[in-house]
């Protein structure tokens, strides 16, 4: 294993043109496919075959011409006109009339076409079009602004939202924010490099193995996105992700190779350098990358789709940080130390030698107050995540401007909370004309009057709407006969039976009184599954299927963490496996996962003091909306778990250094902390900024990860890795070296090549 590094820096050294001429041919070409990325990547991806929300989709559209995920409200407002004044009548006929000639387009259905004045506004100046729309969902996406186009009237307001709207706003959103984050965010990174380093050359090295990363990998995703769907939050996650590991790797190996210049020359340097970083960022990097490969065999394709995405940036990163790093080094050598502005800005005057070898000695004089001082904080930290509700993805993860979000809130503010959402009770007979058998229209009509008696239900509309107060005589002698000879109530009927088909299905539209994430609404949803033939037995004979968005979030909150476990114990054995490899101990991986599954738990908890209860919001621009984003918890465990093992095996492989050499266990943690801590603060810090920047973005997802990364990492490199790990490596002794017997045969050492060059012993001597 040490060979292939030696080897790697001997012809990196030597052929340092040749490897920095080929990686700027990669990069040009990967700069072509970066820029199409955004278009060949897709929002969406919610839906999950096999649910219910999906079932009684599938039969909504196939039946009715009806769909809850592949539908479109068009809202039309004025403020000076009524729904019943001509100008008004003519802008939304004009409209749907454009509408109804495009390919998209299934059926449009309006307050003028149906006669229903459930769709208009109490002060008659409000009123919205359903429209069933029918494509793959990035097609739609992609002609959502020519519908908005078709639709727009110089004399009233118009908007289109719906699930392909909000996909598309979405996109938009979210790649306005990446352009204003990478703008921000580099030269922010240098001007911190530069304050490390205290060198403008050594400072741009990180930089450049940056871009590179992050450029190369939005190319490799718009490549995989050529033969799998992949969510357009990757875009954001991998420039989020790319850029603080590229810059984290490169500041492990520049700092170990400034240090090893000092006695060495530029190749021998070279080597040894790669030997240990460059073996330590691998092994970190394989961590992480084999850690989010297991998130990649969910089914969803947001949470495959980012996994994913960490999964190219980490193997980028690797890649550039063994291949382009060293013969960028070799090129640099004899500049790194130029340029030097500590020589000029006294604030740039280097850390007293010793003080973090003193501070570690420091706490492992009193290993078990400062064990405790430090638990004490990360449990007050984590307190919250027990109060911890999580939410679906709605409009509310847009920005307050963005079109879908003013359309949705205006629908909720004229008609109410739930009207832009309602559920759908789906009645199947699954006979030719079942759906007219008495029993089954007494068990609509006793299902329509027990949802209208529920303080969660608004409005019902159903075959029972058809006439004002139907006795449930009339309601058992309707036939397709009794509805022809009303014009009106045919049309109704339409929307709500296939009248004109087989006579198979009709629906119960839900309005609640809450919105779709609200507790009642889900509560209402669950309880219609469980409940409905119960309470209507008149349905018991034919099935039953409850959809909408309520039961969207639902069911993708319920399969993203019934299989969660599952992963997550696989996540965490490969990392055992490993970290025990690496270190050649059984207690060292499993102190490192303890140690990190405490950290991530207490920056949950910091997230949701402030995305939950909204406890300082306002500096970060958000808005609380009472609740954590269903997949932030998931996807935020899986990343800062492999992140905060790159820190791990950063320190502990310093440790395990000079504890090879000789050095008892307390020298030992206290030199490799003495050398490392700074770089991981420095790194910490970094990434800190990334994040951070991205928790200024408009887009709640992008928001709750950015945010959740950048605390994260500051507790694990304050509290963690300077209190936890020194303690508890003190309160361990010897034992964190120990490895049974059984296992000693079996699991294989990786060597750790030549040994350090002499170092001096501690300058504080252990106990004082």
């Amino acid at each position: 294993m040490t060979g292939m590094y030696s080897w790697l820096a001997r012809t990196a050294y030597l052929r340092r043109w040749w490897f920095v001429a080929a990686w700027l041919v990669v990069f040009a070409l990967a700069v072509v496919g970066a820029s199409q990325a955004e278009h060949a990547l897709k929002v969406g991806g919610f839906s999950l075959p096999g649910t219910e929300f999906n079932t009684a989709s599938e039969v909504l559209t196939r039946d009715l011409d009806l769909s809850s995920d592949k539908a479109a409200l068009i809202v039309f407002h004025s403020d000076t006109h009524l729904v019943t004044d001509r100008v008004f009548y003519d802008s939304v006929a004009t409209a749907l009339e454009r509408l109804d000639q495009e390919p998209e387009v299934a059926k449009t259905e309006s307050f003028y076409s149906t006669g229903i004045p459930d769709m208009v506004s109490d002060d008659n100046h409000t009123t919205y079009a359903w429209v069933t729309l029918q494509g793959e969902e990035e097609h739609l996406e992609r002609v959502t602004p020519h519908l908005r186009e078709l639709v727009r009237s110089d004399d009233i307001d118009v908007y289109l939202i719906g699930q392909a709207a909000v996909n598309y706003d979405i996109e938009r959103a979210s790649a306005e924010d990446l352009i204003r984050v990478e703008r921000f965010t580099f030269p922010i990174v240098f001007v911190l490099l530069v304050l490390v380093f205290g060198s403008l050359i050594a400072a741009g090295v990180p930089l450049i193995l940056g871009a590179v990363t992050v450029v190369a990998s939005l190319a490799m995703l718009y490549v995989i996105a050529q033969f799998m769907d992949v969510s357009i939050f990757a875009l954001n996650t991998a420039s989020m992700i790319g850029l603080g590991l590229a810059v984290d790797f490169s500041l492990i190996i520049v700092s170990r190779f400034r240090e090893e210049l000092r006695h060495l020359d530029v190749e021998a340097a070279l080597e040894r350098t790669m030997q240990t970083a460059g073996r330590s960022i691998t092994y970190s990097g394989v961590t992480l990358m084999l850690t989010m490969s297991v998130l990649t065999l969910f089914p969803i394709m947001i949470i495959r789709s980012i996994a994913l995405s960490i999964v190219v940036v980490a193997a980028v990163a690797i890649t550039g940080a063994l291949l382009l790093l060293p013969a960028m080094l070799a090129i640099t050598a004899g500049w790194l130390h130029r340029l030097n502005l500590r020589r000029y800005v006294p604030g740039l005057n280097r850390t007293r030698e010793g003080v973090w070898q003193r501070w570690s000695m420091g706490v492992m004089r009193r290993p078990w107050l400062s064990l405790g001082i430090g638990l004490v904080i990360l449990g007050m930290l984590a307190l919250p995540v027990l109060r911890l509700e999580r939410t679906g993805v709605t409009v509310t993860t847009l920005p307050e401007a963005a079109e879908s979000r003013v359309a949705f809130e205006l629908v909720q503010q004229q008609f109410g909370l739930g009207e832009p959402t309602p559920l759908f009770v789906v009645v199947e007979s699954g006979r030719p004309g079942g759906i007219w058998r008495p029993e089954v229209l007494e068990g609509v009509y006793t299902l329509h009057n027990v949802l209208l008696a529920d303080p969660r239900v608004e409005n019902v509309q159903s075959l029972v709407s058809l006439i004002p107060n139907p006795s449930l005589e009339w309601m058992q002698s309707l036939s397709p006969a009794t509805i022809e000879t009303n014009s009106d109530r045919k049309r109704i009927a339409e929307r709500l039976v296939n009248i004109d088909g087989t006579n198979t299905t009709t629906v119960l539209i839900v309005y609640p009184t809450n919105s779709d994430t609200d507790r009642e609404t889900i509560d209402l949803m669950l309880e219609l599954r469980e409940h409905a033939q119960e309470w209507a037995p008149g349905l018991a004979g034919v099935r039953v299927l409850v959809g909408g968005s309520a039961a969207q979030h639902y069911d993708f909150d319920r399969v993203v963490y019934d299989q969660f476990p599952l992963l997550l114990g696989l996540s965490l054995f490969m990392t055992f496996v490993i970290l025990m490899l690496f270190f050649h101990s059984l207690v060292l991986p499993i102190k490192a996962i303890l140690l990190n599954l405490i950290g991530i738990v207490a920056s949950y908890g910091v997230l949701v003091i402030i995305f939950q209860y909204g406890y300082g919001s306002s500096l970060i621009g958000l808005v609380s909306i009472g609740a954590i984003l269903s997949y932030t918890p998931v996807l935020l465990f899986s990343i800062l778990f492999g992140l905060s093992t790159d820190y791990e095996v950063f320190l502990l492989s310093r440790v395990r250094e000079y504890y090879n050499q000789g050095y008892s266990n307390e020298e030992s943690v206290a030199l490799g902390l003495e050398r490392t801590a700074g770089i991981i603060t420095a790194a910490g810090l970094i990434m800190i900024a990334v994040f951070g920047s991205f928790a200024l973005t408009n887009v709640l997802v992008i928001k709750e990860i950015g945010f959740g990364l950048a605390v994260a990492v500051l507790i694990d490199i304050t509290l963690v890795r300077l209190v936890l790990v020194p303690a508890s490596m003190k309160l361990m002794g010897d034992k964190n070296w120990w490895m049974p017997s059984v296992l000693d045969r079996l699991v294989p050492e990786i060597d750790e090549g030549e040994a350090l060059p002499a170092r001096p012993q501690p300058s504080v001597a252990p106990g004082q």
